[in-house]
């Protein structure tokens, strides 16, 4: 009768076997109190241990251990559904335990098994840990929420409460460490430009990182500024999205530097305390680096990142000019000072609208700063000396191109008509000249009479 205890003794320590594991956990147990022991506790727990990435060949035995390497996973939650179709104070309902097939997709349930309502185990706390109170039993456990970037869930798997503990008896208090794996997704790089219109004005850039799933040695993001781009100094924020979408600022984590030979942009947290503090941070979370320059010139100003080893995609923002050439109407001479004034958007322009810029013609070419591509309203406002006033008002659409990025645009004037000038002088002037002719005339007829009547005389 002994030797028959001991044997059922083993059997069911035999059949007591967990195997814990990146996918799952099977084990027995009892529903009314540990096996062997109607005396025994009636009630025990099931912790979960949420890591990203849990080694293929790791095995629990429902003690808890210490995970190296990986990182905790917020936001998860399982749950536990008694399998009651199984009463562990049968030893018959021990047989065939770790052959069961548990399922989770769509609906929950075990081949040829019964199931009860579920308790939910969670969600995990930032640390990856999520424990309810289970009374003793068998359960299939299931995981039923995660963040969105999993993509991966645990598979599902059968464990008691309790579970053989060897020669320490049984563990009431059960430890498990499922798997998940996280969507790593892009580095990606954005640019927003929508405030900017002239030159000098800021551009606004982000950086964003993949998915951070485990532990860091170091974290760099290296972005080479094209020289058309000039950075402005303090402008860097660095912030951290979690995997359940809340933020948090990691700025002081990094230390930002630019080389002025290179224009190259640098934020890195290379010490020992920024790297312990980002490595706190939940599994799955996301680095942002936000930071502003000016544009100093035209063209189409490319511009991709390194963030975390990985190359972002290519973004730019697009700057022209205009060029406007004054001539002479009559004979294409070149023509200085002439005013014109360049408003943001199509023309007509509002009264009280804003003057981006005045340009003068020198050497009969006035050109604009750096504007960003689009529409812009180009009036005259002042004609060069000499030249009929200004009539011009036209939309020029800037476009920024590979080559020339340059807009041109003619504009012509007319002389100003002056008075014509009479042929010898003022009316009273001829009237006198007439007058005067008229006696010399007169003259002339009294001394030819004269002189004949003189002759005669002889």
């Amino acid at each position: 009768m002994r030797n028959r205890s001991k044997m059922a003794s083993r059997v069911l320590v035999g059949l007591a076997v967990v195997a814990f594991g990146t996918l799952g956990i099977a084990s027995a147990a009892s529903a009314a109190g540990a096996p062997g022991q109607p005396d025994g506790q009636s009630t025990g727990s099931l912790t979960i241990h949420k890591y990203v990435g849990v080694d293929d060949d790791f095995t629990g035995d429902g003690s808890p251990v210490t995970i190296e390497g990986k990182s905790p996973l917020a936001g998860v939650t399982f749950t536990a559904y008694p399998i009651t179709s199984r009463d562990l104070n049968d030893q018959a309902d021990w047989a065939g335990l770790t052959d069961l097939v548990p399922v989770c997709d769509p609906t929950p349930g075990v081949a040829g098994e019964t199931l009860g309502s579920g308790t939910d185990i969670g969600p995990t706390n930032p640390s990856g840990t999520a424990s309810s109170n289970l009374a003793v039993g068998a359960y299939l456990v299931c995981e039923t929420d995660a963040p969105a970037n999993v993509t991966q869930r645990s598979a599902p798997f059968i464990v008691t409460v309790p579970m053989n503990n060897g020669e320490a008896g049984w563990r009431y208090d059960v430890h498990a460490y499922p798997k998940n794996l996280l969507e790593e997704g892009e580095a990606e790089k954005a640019v927003d430009d929508s405030t900017a219109v002239i030159e000098g004005d800021e551009v606004s850039w982000t950086v964003s990182s993949k998915y951070q799933n485990a532990p860091v040695a170091s974290f760099v993001m290296t972005d080479v500024l094209d020289p058309r781009l000039e950075y402005v100094a303090g402008s860097m924020v660095v912030t951290a999205t979690m995997p359940d979408s809340t933020t948090q600022s990691v700025t002081g984590l990094f230390t930002t530097t630019l080389d002025p030979g290179t224009n190259t942009l640098t934020a890195s947290a290379n010490d020992p305390a920024g790297l312990a503090a980002l490595n706190e941070l939940p599994a799955g979370y996301m680095l942002t680096f936000a930071f502003d320059t000016k544009v100093l010139a035209t063209g189409i100003i490319e511009n991709m990142a390194t963030v975390g080893g990985t190359d972002t995609n290519v973004v730019d923002t697009r700057w022209g000019d205009i060029e406007v050439t004054k001539t002479d109407a009559d004979n294409g001479a070149m023509l200085d000072g002439a005013e014109f004034a360049i408003y943001a958007g199509a023309c007509p322009v509002a009264d009280d609208a804003t003057v981006l810029e005045t340009i003068t013609t020198d050497n009969g070419i006035a050109t604009s700063s750096a504007l960003k591509e689009g529409a812009y309203c180009l009036v005259e406002t002042k004609a060069p000396a000499g030249y009929v006033d200004p009539t011009f008002t036209e939309t020029v659409n800037v476009v920024a191109g590979e080559e020339d990025s340059t807009t041109e645009v003619e504009v012509e004037n007319a002389k100003q008509e002056v008075p014509g000038l009479p042929i010898t002088g003022s009316n009273g002037m001829t009237a006198m000249m007439l007058g005067g002719g008229a006696l010399v005339v007169l003259g002339g007829v009294i001394a030819g009479a004269a002189a004949r009547k003189s002759r005669a005389s002889r």
